[in-house]
């Protein structure tokens, strides 16, 4: 099977390429077809370079003020993130943000006081009111995926999952059509 993908590319709605099935996970560009629902979540991360922490899997912050992760990379590296700010602001972090990441950190592990701030960047989640993943199907040949809210790097594979379920389905002609992919997702 021949499959095309395309990685930062604006396409427009009304430019889509021609497929057989299209797996449209454009974020934030569907509002078109999604609706007013989708909206965009700032998100703000840290990446530091921190020696000495040894952690092997992500860790999750639960605090009232700071709910947040860590995610352990190569070589003593980490992302820490994600702030939860309702709006599309897509300006540098802030000075507040910047401190409570960093602050959180620091209470989880100490030896993150020694680390080094390697980037601070900001950008939009794509979100729907329920904060729930979206697997919505047009019923003819696009397929939309959308709005891991931010939670995306831990259930991104659960939903990979789902969508090359959903994927085959839709491939086999028994359930092209909308009747069929209803009996499929009600078995």
């Amino acid at each position: 099977m021949h499959v095309d993908t395309y990685w930062h590319a604006f396409v427009s709605e009304d430019a889509m390429p021609i497929a057989g099935l299209l797996i449209d996970c454009r974020g934030g560009s569907e509002r078109s077809v999604c609706g007013p629902g989708l909206r965009g979540l700032r998100g703000e991360v840290a990446r530091v370079y921190a020696p000495g922490i040894g952690l092997s899997r992500p860790a999750r912050l639960l605090h009232p003020r700071y709910p947040l992760y860590i995610a352990p990379k190569q070589d003593d590296h980490y992302v820490i993130g994600a702030t939860e700010i309702e709006g599309e602001d897509m300006s540098p972090v802030s000075i507040r943000s910047a401190l409570e990441l960093l602050s959180a950190a620091y209470s989880l592990h100490p030896a993150f006081g020694e680390g080094r701030i390697l980037e601070l960047s900001t950008h939009c989640r794509p979100t729907l009111p329920d904060h729930r993943p979206a697997l919505l199907w047009d019923g003819v040949s696009i397929l939309r995926v959308n709005d891991l809210y931010r939670h995306g790097y831990m259930i991104a594979p659960e939903v990979a999952r789902e969508t090359v379920k959903l994927v085959n389905a839709l491939l086999d002609t028994r359930v092209r059509d909308i009747d069929g992919f209803n009996t499929w997702r009600a078995s």
